[in-house]
This record gives C-alpha cells, structure tokens and sequence, in this order.
C-alpha cells in the first residue's frame, strides 16, 4: 500500500464531511450581526432623545415668549421633561436677540446633553474618538444643531443639572453633545 493511498482516504472524508460548518458559519456572522442590531438600537434611542430634546426646546421657548417662564427656572423646565428620557446632565441656555427694525427680539432656547451620557451601551465608544484629534489639529467635538455662535445679543444662561459651565455656546471643544433648539419671537 503506497503512501498516497493510506492518507488518501481520511483526506477525501474529511474533504466530504460538513459537520460543524454550520457552527463555524455562526462564529463568523454572529459577532457582525450583534454589533449592527446595538449599532441600530443607539441610533433609534439617540433620535428619540433628540426628538424630545426638540420638543422640550420648544415647549420652553415658547413658554419664555409668552412669559410664564424666565431664564432662572429654565434649566429646571427642560432638565424635569426630560428626566423620563434620559438620565444624562442636561444643559439649557437663553439667547435674547434684539431685531433691530421690528418690535421684538428672538428668544432662543438651546438644550444640550453629553453625547456619551445619552448612550444606552455605554461611553466607551463615544469617549475614544472625543480625545482623537481632528486634522486641523482642533479637538473633535459638536455635532447636532441650532449653534448659537451666530446670534448676537446677550445669552443669559441657565443650566440645568451639576457644573453649568462647560460647553455652553456652542465651542468646538470639549466632548461631544447632542444638541436641539427652538427659536420664536417674543414682542
């Protein structure tokens, strides 16, 4: 009996035989398929925290221009109706502008939530690509909308939460924040 012979056969069952393949099938697609059900499951809470970011936004500015609200209490206002949405710190800030032709000003309110904070899955992620640089040599950071950078005026701030300070109006610098606003003329 030559060589080839002799190992010819376990090869040509081994070449033959499927057991297991499903298992190796599974180890490979299952890690990819759990990471894109979390990965869809952040995105669809971190667009419902928004969404009611955008109405608690809303609700208090147009609280502030019918004045039933002042910027002393407005912090409180948006942190209270989104308690049930989030437990993250919440920041909410007053932006008066003063139109110059017409008879009232702007009143803008502008809330904002640690992006890491708003995450179901953990801060990890979100925290690791906060510290990279960006290639302009500028901390990444941002994101969202209604940057108050362009209005002019006085911003009287009022946060909601601990440490009021740190991010407000609109600095690219610092972590990242999930950010909604509503805007509406106060006469």
């Amino acid at each position: 009996m030559s060589l080839y012979t002799r190992f010819r056969s376990p090869l040509e069952r081994l070449r033959h035989c499927r057991r297991g393949a499903t298992a190796v099938e599974f180890a490979l697609v299952a890690p990819v398929f759990i990471v894109l059900m979390m990965a869809l499951i952040e995105l669809a809470n971190l667009f419902f925290v928004r969404n009611e970011m955008v109405g608690a936004a809303r609700e208090a500015v147009r609280r502030v221009a019918v004045n039933q609200l002042d910027a002393d209490g407005l912090g409180a206002f948006v942190a209270d109706r989104l308690a049930t949405v989030t437990d993250a710190t919440v920041e909410a800030h007053l932006y008066e502008t003063v139109l110059d032709p017409g008879p009232g000003r702007d009143v803008t309110v502008l809330v904002s939530v640690p992006l890491a904070q708003a995450l179901i899955f953990g801060e990890g992620i979100i925290s690791s690509f906060a510290e990279r640089e960006t290639p302009e040599g500028e901390k990444g950071g941002g994101g969202g909308s209604g940057n108050p950078q362009h209005m002019q005026g006085e911003g009287e701030g009022a946060s909601g939460g601990e440490g009021g300070g740190g991010g407000s109006g609109g600095e690219p610098d610092g972590p990242p924040k999930l950010r909604a606003s509503a805007t509406m003329l106060k006469e």
